[in-house]
């Protein structure tokens, strides 16, 4: 505290993950021979700091800052042609990512609240940033029942490895042609309403839709390949960011909280996630299974 309206928070963070994979495949006389292998391992040093006031009884604001050193080892090698060996990502080095954001809270009344901010991102390793406003509000109608609406501009870095796949010529030099890419970046609009239908129970519906564009698409303008659609390895072909992308959906959640011991919480998801290739044509992605139910319960 650095007095009785100021509150700073510092925080340092170490992470490290290793992921990998290896492709084995059987002759005919049942001998083992290494196919394909890939491997990624990342270590993160991060700088945390925070500064959040209290301006008056309606107004809190808070900013910050956020510094990653990213180190990375990256390999992705193909040996299907036996004896040869096809070396399509080999990377090692460090990058660093920086955020900067400002937010804050207004209660405009005793009914409405509105946030707004705004954030900073950007990676060293292409010079490659984004600057992102976000602004929402909150409206009470009731006791029972509050509104809302929001609106964000959201980027993503790409898995660090994408950026560095190689391609070979013939006189045995080659270049990166991946390492310019921009990042991913949505248009995010939401609103949702929530009502309290008794004592202990909720009930919330939340209608989103996200446009995203920026996508990596391949440079073939006759393909499909899009990378929001990979689910492991890393691009291993030429790459621009001409491609966009839609997700639209309703969300429906009923909570009772727990009533003599007994709880449960209810939730569907509708939605359609749609992207376009680079051949021009719409196509769902991998992930587009347009409709999720869960239900989770106890008593105690």
């Amino acid at each position: 505290m650095l007095d009785k309206n100021t509150f700073l928070q510092t925080t340092f963070t170490l992470t490290a993950t290793e992921s990998g994979y290896e492709q084995h495949l059987l002759n005919e006389f049942y001998i083992s021979r290494k196919e394909y292998f890939e491997k990624y391992n990342i270590s993160r040093i991060g700088f945390n700091t925070s500064i959040s006031r209290k301006v008056n009884s309606r107004l809190h604001s808070k900013s910050g800052i956020m510094i990653n050193r990213l180190n990375y080892f990256a390999n992705q090698t193909d040996l299907k042609i036996q004896g040869m060996e096809d070396v399509d990502i080999n990377a090692d080095g460090t990058a660093f990512t920086t955020q900067l954001y400002n937010q804050w809270s207004y209660e405009a009344s005793d009914k409405l609240t509105l946030n707004g901010g705004i954030h900073f991102l950007h990676l060293a390793l292409n010079n490659t940033w984004s600057l992102e406003p976000r602004a929402s509000a909150r409206y009470q109608i009731d006791q029972l029942q509050p509104v809302s609406v929001g609106y964000g501009l959201h980027s993503q870095i790409l898995a660090l490895p994408n950026y560095f796949y190689s391609e070979a010529f013939a006189n045995g030099s080659g270049y990166q042609p991946n390492t310019h890419l921009k990042m991913n970046k949505s248009h995010h609009f939401a609103t949702s309403h929530s009502r309290a239908l008794g004592e202990n129970l909720h009930a919330k519906a939340e209608l989103y839709y996200q446009h995203l564009f920026n996508l990596p698409v391949s440079a073939d303008p006759s393909s499909t390949f899009a990378l929001i659609n990979q689910e492991w390895g890393f691009a291993t072909e030429p790459l621009n960011n001409s491609g966009v992308g839609r997700n639209t959906g309703l969300e429906l959640t009923l909570e009772q909280f727990p009533t003599r011991n007994l709880y449960y919480l209810f939730s569907a998801s509708l939605y359609d996630s749609k992207y376009r290739a680079a051949d021009g044509n719409w196509y769902n992605t991998r992930f587009n299974g347009n409709y999720v139910f869960t239900f989770t319960g106890g008593k105690e």
